[in-house]
């Protein structure tokens, strides 16, 4: 899956202090534009590195595949992420906290529930996960 995060979950990643190297999401005038991550980009006459959020302007963002965030989340916070198909052709997604930690408020197994909403797409319900993990759960 080499789908990149959108800007308001790069910022959020940002707040939750991702910061694996990846490619980046800069913001110029309102505008979000994606470079792809190499260890230093030129933009604009500005040098950054793409390695470390810490000291970059609020304007830049990483930008990680939406793969790379589902593993930061399993490496860092011992959380999986499944977006699963459903009945209806469309899409959910699922939390699963692998360590079973009873502090954090996920279903444990067996996986009876899954997201209420439908999505069109995975990205779209792999999205919504993140969004919920970052804003809900960590």
């Amino acid at each position: 899956m080499t789908t990149s995060v959108s800007f308001e979950i790069a910022k959020l990643l940002k707040e939750r202090e991702f910061n694996e190297p990846s490619s980046v999401i800069v913001t110029n005038k309102n505008k979000h534009h994606l470079v792809s991550g190499t260890e230093h980009t030129l933009l604009n006459g500005m040098v950054f590195t793409t390695a470390k959020n810490k000291g970059l302007p609020d304007h830049i963002c990483s930008a990680p595949t939406i793969a790379e965030a589902v593993m930061w989340f399993y490496e860092k916070h011992s959380l999986w992420i499944l977006a699963l198909p459903t009945i209806t052709g469309c899409f959910a997604y699922k939390i699963v906290d692998v360590q079973l930690n009873p502090e954090k408020p996920i279903e444990r197994p067996p996986y009876n529930d899954i997201s209420a909403n439908d999505y069109n797409l995975p990205t779209e319900a792999y999205e919504a996960a993140i969004k919920y993990c970052l804003e809900k759960i960590i």
